[in-house]
């Protein structure tokens, strides 16, 4: 699809990094005035010189004073016969705007659960210390790696954003105050076995919501609850942790406690521990935490490479030697 992203957003930027997988062609990108010059120069572009864009892109994360040119932007877009994709949240005007999501119709998952699915292709599982962590950048490029290895991929990625690549999005019934956390557990394994039943492929990527500490202020997060379902519902045989950059993991010491911890809490073993370039901060007035993006290395668009992106490569390749070679768990 080609397609217009509005406005700038730290995830522009990985968006940005990987135009052009699974066909998704970026034809530019707009902001707020002062964000513009934040935006390569050769990937800038004025939203009324989008010609040819088949979908604009509002990008989730946008300040609620934004929201009103937001409205006329897209007000202008939907004129011109392009379709508006944003995240659909209770506050948002839905008449409007198209849902960036992809999920599995509810009957083909719903129903008495009365066994455990197994899933017969390994799964690769990307989790982080927190809130906007740098997820979205690693299963990106976690899944275009596997895919220039020749294997058949399928997500489930924590990032709405993640539909614009094909990739099947958090399933609502997660965040549902009416179902229990077993019959959460249950479900999802269910919703996963089906994905695959649909998909067919040689592996499964999913990244999961929230993070394994408490860094975040969300009601529904508390201490790892997504975490805790995801590991339940579906056995990964690779775990891949980002870390936020301040984070005092230093020594060989220092990730082999994190990692007992967490086999501990969660019964998974982590293959890889990548630090990403976020800063997490709580505001000791508000109480609530901030989270501060490190820039990437250049504005020039040859220039677009995330930080730490050759050693996940790098992981990642060991990973799929180690699957060929039948040597690890996966």
């Amino acid at each position: 699809m080609k397609t217009v992203l509005f406005p700038y957003t730290d995830d522009m930027e990985v968006i940005l990094v990987h135009d052009g997988f699974r066909d998704l062609q970026i034809i530019g990108a707009d902001s707020f005035p002062e964000n513009r010059v934040r935006i390569p120069e050769s990937r800038r572009i004025d939203l009324s010189d989008s010609v040819g864009a088949e979908g604009l892109v509002i990008l989730p994360d946008t300040l609620p004073e934004g929201e009103e040119e937001i409205r006329r932007i897209s007000g202008i877009t939907r004129e011109r016969g392009i379709p508006v994709l944003r995240r659909i949240t209770d506050e948002t005007d839905r008449l409007n705007y198209e849902p960036l999501k992809k999920e599995l119709p509810v009957d083909e998952y719903s129903g008495m659960v009365d066994k455990r699915y197994p899933i017969p292709v390994p799964v690769v599982m990307i989790v982080s210390a927190g809130c906007s962590c740098g997820k979205f950048e690693t299963h990106l490029t976690v899944s275009e790696e596997f895919e220039k290895a020749g294997y058949k991929v399928t997500d489930l990625c924590s990032n709405p954003l993640g539909a614009l690549f094909g990739m099947y999005t958090v399933p609502p019934f997660l965040d549902s105050g009416t179902i229990g956390y077993g019959e959460k557990i249950r479900t999802l394994n269910k919703y996963v076995w089906c994905v695959y039943q649909k998909e067919k492929p040689d592996v499964i990527i999913l990244s999961v919501p929230g993070g394994v500490f408490f860094r975040t202020d969300d009601p529904k997060e508390p201490y790892g609850e997504y975490l805790g379902i995801f590991s339940q519902a579906v056995e990964a045989d690779a775990v891949i942790l980002n870390i936020y950059d301040d984070m005092q993991i230093d020594t060989q010491e220092d990730m082999e406690d994190l990692a007992t911890n967490l086999q501990y809490r969660f019964g998974f073993s982590v293959y890889s521990i990548m630090r990403q370039r976020v800063i997490a901060r709580r505001n000791e007035e508000t109480g609530i935490y901030e989270y501060y993006h490190l820039p990437l290395a250049g504005r020039k668009e040859e220039d677009l490479v995330i930080n730490g992106k050759d050693e996940l490569k790098e992981t990642v390749a060991v990973l799929i030697q180690e699957m060929q070679e039948g040597t690890s768990e996966v």
